[in-house]
């Protein structure tokens, strides 16, 4: 007997193609995690195209300033958010028609929700095909947290949402308080949402391999963004580490990212040796780092984001201190991790002085997170969980 012939999958996101491909973008690499992993059950398709391992890569793009980027410094910043945006609803349109002019039908279609998105939606309707979104957090809010305004698109944007969570069969988010903010302001159907973390398991190993005993090793790894607090990290450090007897203590920051150089020039003000930028890592030369680790940091976040990190941490066998926001505090127990007061220098200091001095309680919460992620997350686990609505 002939195996089933696998059904074709869509995956959309819509932000840019490219960033899937590049392992310096969080969501594009976890989509991409998400992507192989479900290879084996369904022609896997991209934004259009078939998957392709070979691109996955993290290279660096150009940095380098050109003649039209200087004149784009002189525009006010709202005209060239209105024409980047403009600009990122013709790209949508490109991109639906490009997927609807192909041959190709779809069985499925799974899009990871992005600011301005019909394409999800309008292939669905045309193919009539299911609608699957996975919905990452509040785009607006975001928005406007990185912009310090609206777009101009704002009210199109709403209905386009609105438009594609009605249409949609499941939309996956990652914490209840999540659930709840898209049931009061967008979709209010309580039965399609799921909840799932989407975690990217190309990133760690399960480790349990024994850590150094003759220093402290702690780390901080990530994107530099504002609300990642990594300058909270960085102060208490230095504070503790220049008043502490016992074992030394070294910080590790491991990464890359807008903050990244006002970081930089913080550490060099505070002539701390111990305080050491690696840039990004990835792959063996990232294990090898993480193997040495005993405490994982996540300074900071938002009400909504996704503590993607602290899986990191905990399956690489780091204790973790992270705020007490309303996600991490639903995914996380105090007795997994230890929590501190969001954006409270003094209550992080404190937490993270109480950690570097009880070296017990270090290896009491690393064990603890380390078995909570090993026994509740697994790409298997994942695979299995969006298998069982995309069939």
């Amino acid at each position: 007997m002939d195996a089933p012939k696998k059904r074709n999958l869509l995956i959309l996101y819509t932000k840019n193609t490219a960033e899937v491909y590049n392992r310096k973008s969080a969501i594009g690499s976890y989509v991409f995690c998400l992507a192989q992993l479900l290879q084996k059950d369904f022609n896997v398709f991209i934004n259009g195209a078939i998957i392709d391992e070979t691109k996955n890569t993290s290279g660096d793009e150009s940095n380098k300033a050109s003649f039209s980027k200087k004149i784009k410094n002189l525009v006010p910043k709202r005209i060239k958010g209105f024409i980047r945006d403009k600009s990122h609803f013709k790209n949508l349109k490109k991109l639906c028609d490009s997927i609807l002019n192909s041959a190709i039908h779809y069985d499925e279609i799974l899009e990871f929700y992005n600011f301005g998105s019909n394409v999800g939606n309008n292939i669905s309707t045309h193919q009539n095909c299911r609608l699957h979104l996975i919905y990452d957090g509040p785009i607006f809010e975001e928005y406007y947290f990185f912009n310090g305004y609206h777009s101009f698109f704002k009210r199109k944007s709403e209905n386009r949402l609105k438009a594609s969570f009605n249409r949609a069969s499941n939309i996956v988010v990652y914490s209840d308080p999540m659930k709840k903010h898209c049931i009061e302001n967008i979709d209010p159907d309580n039965s399609k949402y799921k909840i799932h973390q989407n975690i990217d398991f190309s990133r760690f190993k399960f480790i349990t391999k024994e850590k150094p005993t003759d220093c402290l090793n702690i780390c901080f790894i990530g994107s530099f963004l504002k609300w990642h607090n990594v300058d909270f990290l960085i102060n208490a450090f230095d504070e503790i580490s220049k008043n502490k007897s016992g074992l030394p203590l070294k910080l590790f920051l491991i990464g890359d990212g807008m903050e990244k150089k006002r970081m930089e020039t913080l550490v060099e003000e505070l002539e701390n040796p111990d305080i050491i930028f690696t840039g990004y890592l990835d792959g063996d030369e990232l294990t090898r780092l993480q193997e040495k680790m005993h405490i994982g940091i996540m300074p900071g976040s938002n009400w909504y984001g996704a503590p993607n990190k602290i899986f990191e941490y905990g399956a690489m066998g780091m204790a973790c201190i992270a705020p007490s926001t309303p996600t991490i505090e639903y995914i996380f127990k105090d007795s997994e991790v230890s929590f501190f007061e969001l954006n409270n220098f003094a209550s992080f200091k404190l937490k993270l002085n109480q950690l570097v001095t009880n070296q017990n309680l270090i290896l009491e919460l690393s064990k603890r997170l380390n078995q909570f992620t090993k026994e509740n997350y697994s790409s298997e686990k994942t695979k299995i969980f969006y298998i069982n609505f995309l069939n």
